[in-house]
């Protein structure tokens, strides 16, 4: 075998070998060992070499996937990464950049894949791990608001009323994509008190949001309705979650 090629293949072995790594540290996280899996998350040092970052990067976004229930411990994860980045590196977090460029390619990815296929349900479900990530990342103050309102923007969509016939309605109830605004009420109900709180956004922002989720509910199934009606209520109450006495 060439050199250049021998060279090429250990290479790929070590990238290979870094996201499986990453992946088998995500794969045991739970509230038990998180503070554990940080610590040797952070001994990888990741950002110290470019090159494995897409692949760390991704293992982080397929177990936010697979393993939704923790994504607030991968936030976490991501969170002391971040941190400990902007404290080596003199302000800068290669890490934090791999999040985003990653987060870019999610809107153009899917774009690009026909819909209803196995490929294109991947990257939807890739897209809204991602952006749920994003928003735990938004309530540690570690990425901006125009993002946050990009999120929004994607994932409510399909709920927006259009001018048919002279008339404010939606076009057809095919068009309204359940999943995507599943998600994006998901990510208000993590966002919301911070948006509420933050200048950043106009203090109407998820006001709009909800009328506009309200005038479309007849075109919703009965799972979304109860959704938006519970995240409506969570919002009157501060974005406090009632507890049954």
């Amino acid at each position: 075998m060439e050199a250049g090629a021998a060279e090429k293949e250990e290479e790929e072995w070590e990238e290979g070998g870094r996201r499986n790594l990453v992946r088998a540290l995500l794969n045991k996280i739970c509230p038990a060992t998180h503070q554990e899996i940080i610590r040797q998350f952070i001994a990888l040092d990741v950002s110290s070499n470019e090159k494995y970052l897409e692949h760390v990067v991704e293992a982080v976004l397929e177990a936010t996937t697979d393993y939704s229930i923790y994504c607030p411990l991968i936030a976490n994860l991501c969170q002391s990464q971040i941190t400990h980045d902007l404290s080596k590196y003199r302000g800068a977090s290669a890490f934090r950049a791999a999040l985003f460029l990653r987060f870019e390619r999610a809107f153009i990815d899917l774009k690009a894949i026909p819909l209803h296929t196995s490929t294109a349900n991947e990257f939807k479900r890739r897209k809204f791990g991602a952006m749920i990530l994003f928003g735990h990342l938004f309530n540690a103050q570690l990425i901006s608001a125009r993002l946050i309102k990009r999120c929004f923007a994607e994932l409510l969509k399909t709920s927006l009323t259009r001018l048919v016939d002279g008339s404010e309605r939606l076009i057809c109830t095919e068009d309204i994509d359940e999943d995507s605004i599943y998600c994006g009420l998901k990510l208000m109900e993590i966002v919301g008190k911070n948006v509420e709180n933050s200048k950043e956004f106009c203090a109407t922002f998820l006001d709009q949001w909800i009328e506009i989720l309200e005038k479309a509910k007849p075109f919703f199934t009965r799972r979304i309705r109860c959704f938006v009606a519970r995240t409506v209520e969570l919002k009157d109450n501060g974005w406090v979650v009632k507890t049954r006495d």
